[in-house]
């Protein structure tokens, strides 16, 4: 029975913001998730965030060490977030776990109570690496309390990668470079690599897995033009290397076409 580690990145953030809201929802979910599976000690909880943020992490998820980068170690951002290297997140994750597999999401993304025995069984079918799109929700429900009737949503499809599965033994492999979470281009990046490194490498696009609630975008908000474009370039050195290593790209790609993103890369 393979291990999987499912690691997250908590923040303390302003209360009434959208993740303020969300961010309870989700490690709720985690929770019934695992309390759901057959052989729930198969699944850990694990969070790695600024020692600041700390105080948010839940108490039956496992601490990682702190992160102690951030974007704004490359540069200077209009915004003066200070938002964590993806690269750094999973790398924590590889060294202080010892699953087979690493689930990586995002703090605002919810599970459904079936999620890890899903991933166990596509995992046992030989689907090595996915990601797995989101379902948008209503936004009238967002009380913990109330997980069973956001579950019960059906929601629509949205195509954003934002819940990555991967053996835990690809973390060395993957080039991420700066790329940091919370803008534009970083689940592309994680999404590339991946498509390079596994011939079964597939994106679930109607799995009702996960899901989100409203759809706020906040990432597209236009103070954060120039974290998008660190992300972009980011994503071009990235293109370029992969394609050095493991050849050029198809012209389609999972969720976008090649020019596509090359467009956004300049």
């Amino acid at each position: 029975m393979n291990t999987i580690a499912h690691v997250v990145n908590p923040v303390n953030p302003p209360r009434g913001s959208d993740l303020h809201v969300a961010q309870p929802v989700t490690f709720e979910s985690m929770r019934q998730a695992k309390k759901f599976m057959r052989n729930p000690g198969n699944v850990e909880h694990l969070a790695t965030s600024y020692p600041e943020d700390a105080m948010v992490v839940p108490d039956d998820f496992r601490s990682l060490a702190p992160l102690d980068r951030s974007v704004l170690d490359f540069g200077e951002f209009s915004s003066n977030r200070k938002l964590p290297l993806l690269s750094d997140i999973l790398y924590r994750a590889y060294n202080e776990s010892e699953a087979d597999y690493i689930i990586y999401s995002n703090a605002d993304i919810a599970i459904q109570p079936y999620f890890y025995e899903v991933i166990s069984d596509l995992i046992r079918q030989g689907c090595e690496s996915f990601i797995i799109n989101r379902r948008t929700i209503s936004s009238i429900h967002h009380d913990p309390k109330h997980l069973g009737i956001m579950c019960a949503q059906v929601g629509v499809s949205h195509p954003g990668y934002d819940c990555f599965v991967f053996p835990r033994r690809t973390c060395p492999d993957l080039l991420l470079d700066g790329v940091c979470i919370g803008a534009a281009g970083v689940g592309l990046a994680l999404m590339l690599n991946l498509y390079s490194l596994y011939e079964t490498f597939t994106v679930m696009e109607d799995y009702h897995l996960t899901f989100h609630i409203g759809n706020d975008r906040v990432w597209k908000n236009a103070d954060n033009d120039d974290l998008r474009a660190h992300n972009y370039r980011e994503l071009n050195r990235i293109i370029g290397e992969l394609e050095s290593k493991h050849g050029k790209f198809d012209e389609q790609l999972p969720g976008h076409s090649y020019g596509y993103i090359r467009e956004h890369c300049r």
